[in-house]
């Protein structure tokens, strides 16, 4: 079957499902966990070997017996990357069996494209390749317009630059090894909605979701691309950028668009590493805004708490609105019977009775007061606003209310129907049984 030796064994006739579904789980996590490692290891030795023969060439030196035996090693790693990697393929298309999809025995190009497994292993395959191989090396020469020169590169430099989309597998890592994404019931549940949890899916998922894991994906980005762009700038032999710790300020502020123009990358394969690190910096940007957003966005509970705290607080206010209103109307009327009945002792309003042919001119006295207006106006404008809102807050619990009561109208109104037609057609078989009898 070509499971792992440390993998314990067992009778698979004799197990039951669940049984032999953990057993592939655990394969296929093991699998991915030694591939990934394996992978991101033979990749820290090419670095180590490319930094070994940039020191031996500044040196003078022509061969390095370090670097061949780095190379050496970062070629078997990938070589056992690969056998772990044929073990996670194999994992992977037992699992698709036990969920009922009838698939070629083994591990083959049939089997793995009735699995939808095809397209994933072949980028699998390629992201190993590039690879420097021992005791081989060659110039590789690019023309430098900036410069009006060739840059010479190796190709040992040019394979390391490009192992780099090894870091790729991170996110199938964090997927099997670390998070629940992969596990066996949200596959099934994948499955049965048509979503293909692969790297991808992977991806978007923790980029929308967890702000720590961007985080550390902007440091591997600055890294990456700070490396590249002092292994891109290496063959020009002039200005500071062969230095790691000013690759790290050009990146940072090429991917803030701040730019102050103090280094800059003069050779053609340096202004692409650029390039692509400001592409590659807006869209993590973008990113980051959508994580924050919805991170500090409130669900639907919270807001409906935030519109019964508005409520009450509009009706404390609206209280002390209308306090305001009557303890200002009274004042207004004590000033207006205090300058109309001077000559007399009125303290208070207590048996003090308003002839009718004075209530006119009291009202209209009392209504020119002017802080008793602005109360007035004060109170309608916080009215009205309270109640519009209380309108605009109401209106979606109100339209869901209708919609769904109108959804369960309709699916009444179908199985009634349904219903119907079934009646119908036994009707009609029973006539034509009756006919033919």
């Amino acid at each position: 079957m070509g499971a792992f030796r440390d993998v314990p064994a067992y009778n698979m006739k004799s197990s039951k499902v669940g049984e032999e579904r953990k057993y592939w789980e655990e394969a296929r996590r093991t699998a991915c966990f030694r591939h990934f490692a394996l992978s991101i290891f033979g990749l820290g030795l090419s670095i180590a070997e490319n930094e070994t023969t940039w020191q031996g060439m500044q040196h003078g030196l022509s061969f390095n017996m370090v670097s061949e035996v780095l190379k050496g090693a970062s070629v078997i790693t990938t070589f056992i990357s690969y056998y772990f990697l044929f073990h996670y393929y194999e994992s992977m298309i037992n699992m698709r069996r036990l969920v009922g999809v009838i698939l070629p025995p083994g591990v083959t190009v049939s089997s793995l494209r009735g699995a939808g497994l095809w397209h994933q292993c072949i980028l699998d395959i390629l992201l190993l390749l590039p690879q420097p191989i021992p005791m081989f090396d060659t110039e590789v020469m690019l023309w430098n317009k900036g410069l009006g020169r060739y840059s010479v590169y190796d190709l040992d430099s040019v394979m390391t630059c490009l192992m780099m989309v090894r870091l790729f597998h991170l996110a199938r890592f964090y997927g099997e090894c670390v998070s629940t994404l992969t596990s066996s019931s949200v596959l099934a549940f994948g499955n049965l909605n048509r979503v293909n949890m692969d790297a991808d899916f992977v991806l978007r998922f923790v980029l929308a979701n967890n702000l720590a894991i961007v985080f550390v994906i902007a440091v591997i980005q600055v890294a990456v691309f700070s490396y590249l762009m002092m292994v891109f700038e290496r063959p020009t032999d002039e200005g500071t950028l062969q230095s790691f710790s000013n690759c790290v300020w050009l990146i940072i502020i090429t991917m803030t668009t701040v730019g102050y123009g103090d280094e800059y990358p003069t050779t053609m394969l340096g202004r692409v590493a650029s390039i692509m690190a400001s592409i590659t910096a807006v869209i993590m940007l973008a990113v980051t805004i959508n994580l924050v957003i919805s991170k500090v966005s409130m669900n639907r509970n919270e807001e409906k708490l935030v519109c019964v705290i508005e409520r009450i607080n509009d009706r404390k206010e609206i209280r002390q609105k209308s306090v305001t209103v009557i303890q200002r109307w009274i004042r207004a009327i004590h000033e207006y019977v205090a300058e109309t009945k001077s000559g007399k002792d009125h303290k208070a309003l207590d048996g003090y009775k308003i002839e009718r042919n004075t209530e006119g001119e009291l009202r209209s006295a009392v209504l020119s007061n002017t802080s008793l207006l602005v109360a007035i106006n004060d109170f309608k404008r916080l009215a009205e606003s309270s109640f519009v809102s209380n309108m605009d807050n109401d209106m979606p619990s109100l339209v869901g209310q209708l919609s769904s009561r109108l959804e369960l109208q309709t699916d009444v109104l179908t199985d009634m129907a349904l219903k119907t037609l079934t009646l119908h057609d036994l009707v009609e078989r029973i006539k034509e049984k009756k006919a033919s009898s």
